[in-house]
């Protein structure tokens, strides 16, 4: 049964909406929202009036605009109206809502979903429908008849509800931080960098129990929101941030590469590279912190080098110089290393030209920059076959690995590899062979 108080909480929910929206939501008659709503002026108001009687007929009145103007003093008259917020309602026992699983499904079910829609006014409805489940499922445990009023005053824009009302379980935490991202997603809102790393960290305590098919779900469009909302418009975006979008590009589409075999692994991937990105600062832009493709760190007493390097780069370093890894800083796009001087040598000059070439590229999508980095790795092979045949073959490695992240379809055979249909993602994951 609809109540003036669901209606009301419905509009309070969606701010923007018309009458056909609020009806197919609330599953009521347009004529009803329109009588809750006009009991509702001035806090809830139409955009515009129809201009004469021809516009106003049935149709035109559905699709009419309407908006919040005054959020405070709708969940007051909310408040007011809510029944069973007496103190008898209060002492009675509490029964055991047999939807409330159900509930919980729903909203992870609508969240999940959000990946598939390409409408970013229909994901913004999408995650506040999540939410109203999960606060109906948190209400129902807590034997609380608002269901509307939980988390009202404690969420703010950019960041996840306290824990007061949800808890410490790492699926709420998940499911609600899930909700505020798409919203804030959709609606092009910055969001703040230590609550997506809190978020991240929430997906691994998730997904470390027992991994099931929503578990994988959640923690995938979670790394598309982190992806999308931890980077800028590339119109938006200097050239000379170039080498540093390369990197965040590689490791976000690494990550999710590794969502199917092994999604414990991409969430643990996914705090180290959010903090990377966002640094000691509250700025979540890509590359704080950052020191490009190559970064000299110190020598060893030994007569070796310390080094940041582009990971791939190693692939194509010649036998005779040594290195050897000693942690990746970004997993999947930038390694730690000790090396000898050639190679360090190595190393830098052709960072230094992929450097170069991604700054001076008229085009900056992340397709774009991992397509030239991967042009030119046969450039990088050239030089280093003079002293080792095998950068060749392994060069023509990342040159796949990138292409398979960057989507571009690829004839094996034109790189003299085996013909295998498995995927050119999966098997960098699986050892980097190709």
């Amino acid at each position: 049964m609809t109540t003036t108080s669901s209606v009301l909480a419905a509009a309070a929910t969606l701010q923007e909406f018309s009458l056909f929206e609020l009806a197919a939501y609330c599953e009521a008659d347009p004529a009803g929202i329109l009588k809750v709503l006009s009991s509702a002026h001035p806090l809830v108001q139409p955009r515009d009036q129809p201009t004469d009687e021809r516009e106003s007929g049935p149709d035109l009145l559905g699709a009419q605009r309407w908006h919040v103007v005054d959020t405070t003093g709708l969940r007051d008259l909310i408040a007011t109206s809510a029944p069973g917020r007496t103190a008898r309602a209060a002492a009675q026992p509490r029964r055991k809502d047999p939807l409330t699983r159900i509930r919980l499904l729903r909203a992870e079910e609508t969240l999940i979903s959000c990946a598939a829609e390409e409408s970013a006014d229909v994901r913004r409805i999408m995650a506040a429908t999540a939410r109203n489940y999960l606060r109906q499922f948190v209400a129902a445990d807590s034997g609380r008849s608002d269901w509307w009023m939980l988390g009202a005053d404690d969420e703010a824009p950019g960041g996840g509800p306290s824990e007061s009302w949800i808890g410490p379980a790492p699926r709420l935490r998940v499911d609600f931080a899930l909700a505020t991202l798409t919203e804030s997603e959709a609606m092009g809102r910055e969001v703040a960098g230590e609550f997506l790393v809190e978020t991240a960290t929430d997906v691994c305590a998730l997904v470390s129990y027992v991994e099931k098919p929503t578990d994988r779900g959640l923690a995938d469009w979670f790394f598309n929101l982190a992806h999308e909302l931890t980077r800028r418009p590339d119109e938006e975006v200097p050239s000379s941030a170039a080498p540093d979008r390369l990197l965040s590009a590689l490791s976000w589409r690494r990550v999710r590469a590794q969502v199917e075999p092994n999604v414990e692994k991409a969430a643990q991937e996914a705090v180290s590279l959010l903090r990377w990105l966002v640094g000691d600062s509250d700025d979540s832009t890509p590359g704080n912190g950052a020191g490009g493709l190559f970064r000299f760190l110190g020598h060893l007493p030994d007569g070796r080098n310390r080094i940041e390097v582009y990971s791939d780069l190693l692939q194509i370093v010649p036998s005779q110089y040594e290195w050897q890894p000693e942690g990746e800083v970004v997993p999947g796009a930038l390694t730690e290393a000790v090396a000898d001087s050639p190679a360090a040598s190595h190393l830098q000059q052709c960072a230094s030209a992929l450097e170069a070439g991604l700054v001076q590229m008229p085009f900056q999508s992340e397709s774009a920059l991992i397509g030239l980095a991967a042009h030119m790795f046969q450039d990088f092979a050239a030089r280093g076959a003079v002293f080792d045949e095998g950068v060749v073959p392994r060069s023509n490695q990342a040159r796949l690995n990138l292409l398979g992240l960057a989507d571009v379809r690829v004839d094996r055979a034109e790189y003299g590899l085996s013909t295998s249909s498995q995927p050119v993602a999966a098997k960098w994951l699986h050892g980097g062979g190709v």
